[in-house]
């Protein structure tokens, strides 16, 4: 069974038919004593340049990923995680849309999590046009944060209070 921590990402391989990135792992640093070299690190990118599909098998002893995501899967969490760093000799990646891949316009994780009610879960990065498209907003796979739950619960009831005052189903209540 492997372990898919986002400390142990050491690739990225983008998908020649949908251009999603997809995270490959490594138990090991690459160089340590049980890890696998660079020079085999850099035989499994070369193979790789002649095509990849997202769900393909890789055949190189010790790397692996997921084989469950396919074309048209939202970025997985791991891709992210800025909070991990480059421990364990993990790459840096860029911030992308986790829906359409795009690197432009990039809303940030405070708007995201005040204007969408993601029931105290972490949202993964969205572009402005998939967020403003109400496309479902992917979150990490993390435990729920109550206090942010609770708190995006009030946000939700209030913005649709505002919305019947508005279209006067409602009176406003006194301040």
């Amino acid at each position: 069974m492997h372990d898919f921590h986002a400390s142990k990402v050491r690739g990225v391989l983008y998908c020649d038919t949908c251009s999603a990135p997809r995270c490959f792992y490594l138990t090991h640093c690459v160089g340590s004593r049980d890890g696998r070299n660079k020079q085999q690190l850099e035989q499994l990118l070369g193979r790789m340049e002649n095509g990849y599909y997202c769900g393909y098998k890789i055949d190189e002893n010790g790397f692996y990923y997921r084989r469950a995501l396919w074309c048209g899967d939202f970025v997985e969490s791991q891709y992210y995680m800025p909070n991990v760093g480059t421990k364990g000799d993990r790459i840096l990646t860029l911030d992308i849309c986790s829906i359409c891949f795009s690197d432009t316009h990039i809303v940030p994780v405070d708007e995201i999590r005040t204007k969408r009610d993601l029931k105290g879960k972490n949202p993964l990065l969205v572009c402005r046009y998939c967020f403003d498209s109400k496309v479902e907003i992917p979150t990490s796979g993390g435990r729920t944060n109550f206090a942010q739950k609770k708190q995006q619960e009030k946000s939700c009831k209030r913005r649709m209070l505002n919305r019947a005052v508005h279209h006067g189903r409602h009176k406003g209540r006194k301040v």
